[in-house]
């Protein structure tokens, strides 16, 4: 997404560059590296919309799962990693974002955006 918060946009890039970089040269040490990328949850940093009665709904209705993340969500991801089950997965971006990841139309903020 854009939404002119281009500093957000280059650090999450970022991040996932480092991931695959440091999976591919911790992988001979048997060291796994991944990455969740979240979707909206709340926190301070979306309070703007997860806090507005009114734009809450609006938000809710763009994200494919009709919901904001929860904590369990990221817990879940986060032992599917840590556990038996993430083992032989290194390098990966994991999306934890209720389908916004995959999702193409309007952007998640639509005209309500902050930066607009």
């Amino acid at each position: 997404m854009g939404d002119r918060v281009y500093s957000y946009s280059a650090s999450k890039a970022a991040v996932h560059h480092l991931t695959r970089i440091l999976a591919k040269e911790l992988a001979a040490r048997n060291i796994t590296v991944n990455a969740l990328a979240p979707g909206l949850f709340e926190s301070r940093m979306t309070a703007f919309a997860t806090q507005d009665a009114e734009r809450r709904p609006r938000i809710r209705e763009r994200i494919p799962l009709h919901r904001v993340g929860r904590p369990a969500d990221i817990a879940a991801a986060m032992l599917y990693l840590c556990g038996r089950g993430g083992a032989y997965v290194t390098g990966a971006i994991v999306p934890v974002d209720g389908g916004v990841g995959v999702e193409t139309g309007p952007n998640l903020w639509g005209t309500d955006s902050p930066s607009a």
